[in-house]
């Protein structure tokens, strides 16, 4: 519940923080060196996993829920600053930045 109040307001002040910025414009932020470790990390644990169309279900499941902390607790803050914090996604990568299309992601 908090997920879908919270969404459509942080989608929106995103867009909002984001219009200076060219129509199609991507912004990359500086990667931190543990990104290709993590990445390495993450396919072995989770091979078939489609990262272009998230499985929102699967994500919510008990199964889901228990494999991914287990992934996450790899990198506490000794190894990556604040890992646990939420972040904006697009369920659909092919499709828009909207609030249908973005879920919180932890």
């Amino acid at each position: 519940m908090r997920e879908r109040l919270f969404t459509p307001v942080a989608t929106q002040r995103t867009l909002e923080s984001n219009s200076c910025l060219l129509p199609n414009t991507v912004f990359y932020p500086p990667q931190p060196s543990i990104d290709d470790e993590i990445y390495t990390e993450f396919r072995k644990e989770f091979p078939d996993m489609r990262v272009d169309v998230f499985d929102e279900d699967w994500s919510k499941s008990p199964e889901g829920k228990e494999k991914w902390r287990a992934f996450l607790s790899r990198y506490d803050d000794s190894k990556l600053r604040e890992h646990n914090t939420g972040t904006l996604m697009r369920i659909d990568v092919s499709k828009p930045f909207t609030p249908e299309n973005v879920c919180l992601g932890m």
